[in-house]
Formats: C-alpha cells, sequence, structure tokens
C-alpha cells in the first residue's frame, strides 16, 4: 500500500470516528487527527505533484464529521 493510500486511510476512520463519537471533547480529537492526516496527504501529493486532497474536500470532510 502506498504511504499516500495508508494516509488516506488513516484520515478516514479519524472521519468515521469522529462522527461517532460520544461528546464533543472526543469528537474535536478526533477531527484534529483528521485534518492532520488530510495535511499530510495535502502536502506529500503536492510534493509528488499527485494532488489526492484539495482543500474543498478536506473542508467538506470534516464538516461532514463535525455535524
Amino acid at each position: 500500500m502506498n504511504e499516500i493510500k495508508r494516509q488516506r486511510d488513516n484520515a478516514a476512520r479519524c472521519l468515521r470516528m469522529a462522527k461517532s463519537a460520544q461528546n464533543k471533547e472526543e469528537k474535536q480529537s478526533w477531527l484534529a487527527l483528521a485534518e492532520s492526516w488530510l495535511t499530510t496527504v495535502q502536502l506529500r501529493s503536492t510534493a509528488e505533484n499527485n494532488f489526492q486532497v484539495t482543500e474543498d474536500e478536506k473542508a467538506k470532510a470534516l464538516q461532514w464529521a463535525s455535524q
């Protein structure tokens, strides 16, 4: 599995965990982790000229999980 895919998968897991969090603090922690993974994907994919996550996609994913 390539590194970008693994990082995207980690972000997706964090988003799912945020979506099902039982309290605000837990949700915020998962969202922060997801955002960190998505930023890592953005930085790595930009360096490799292989765009994997746009700012819009990142914002939509974080918004979805925070509801």
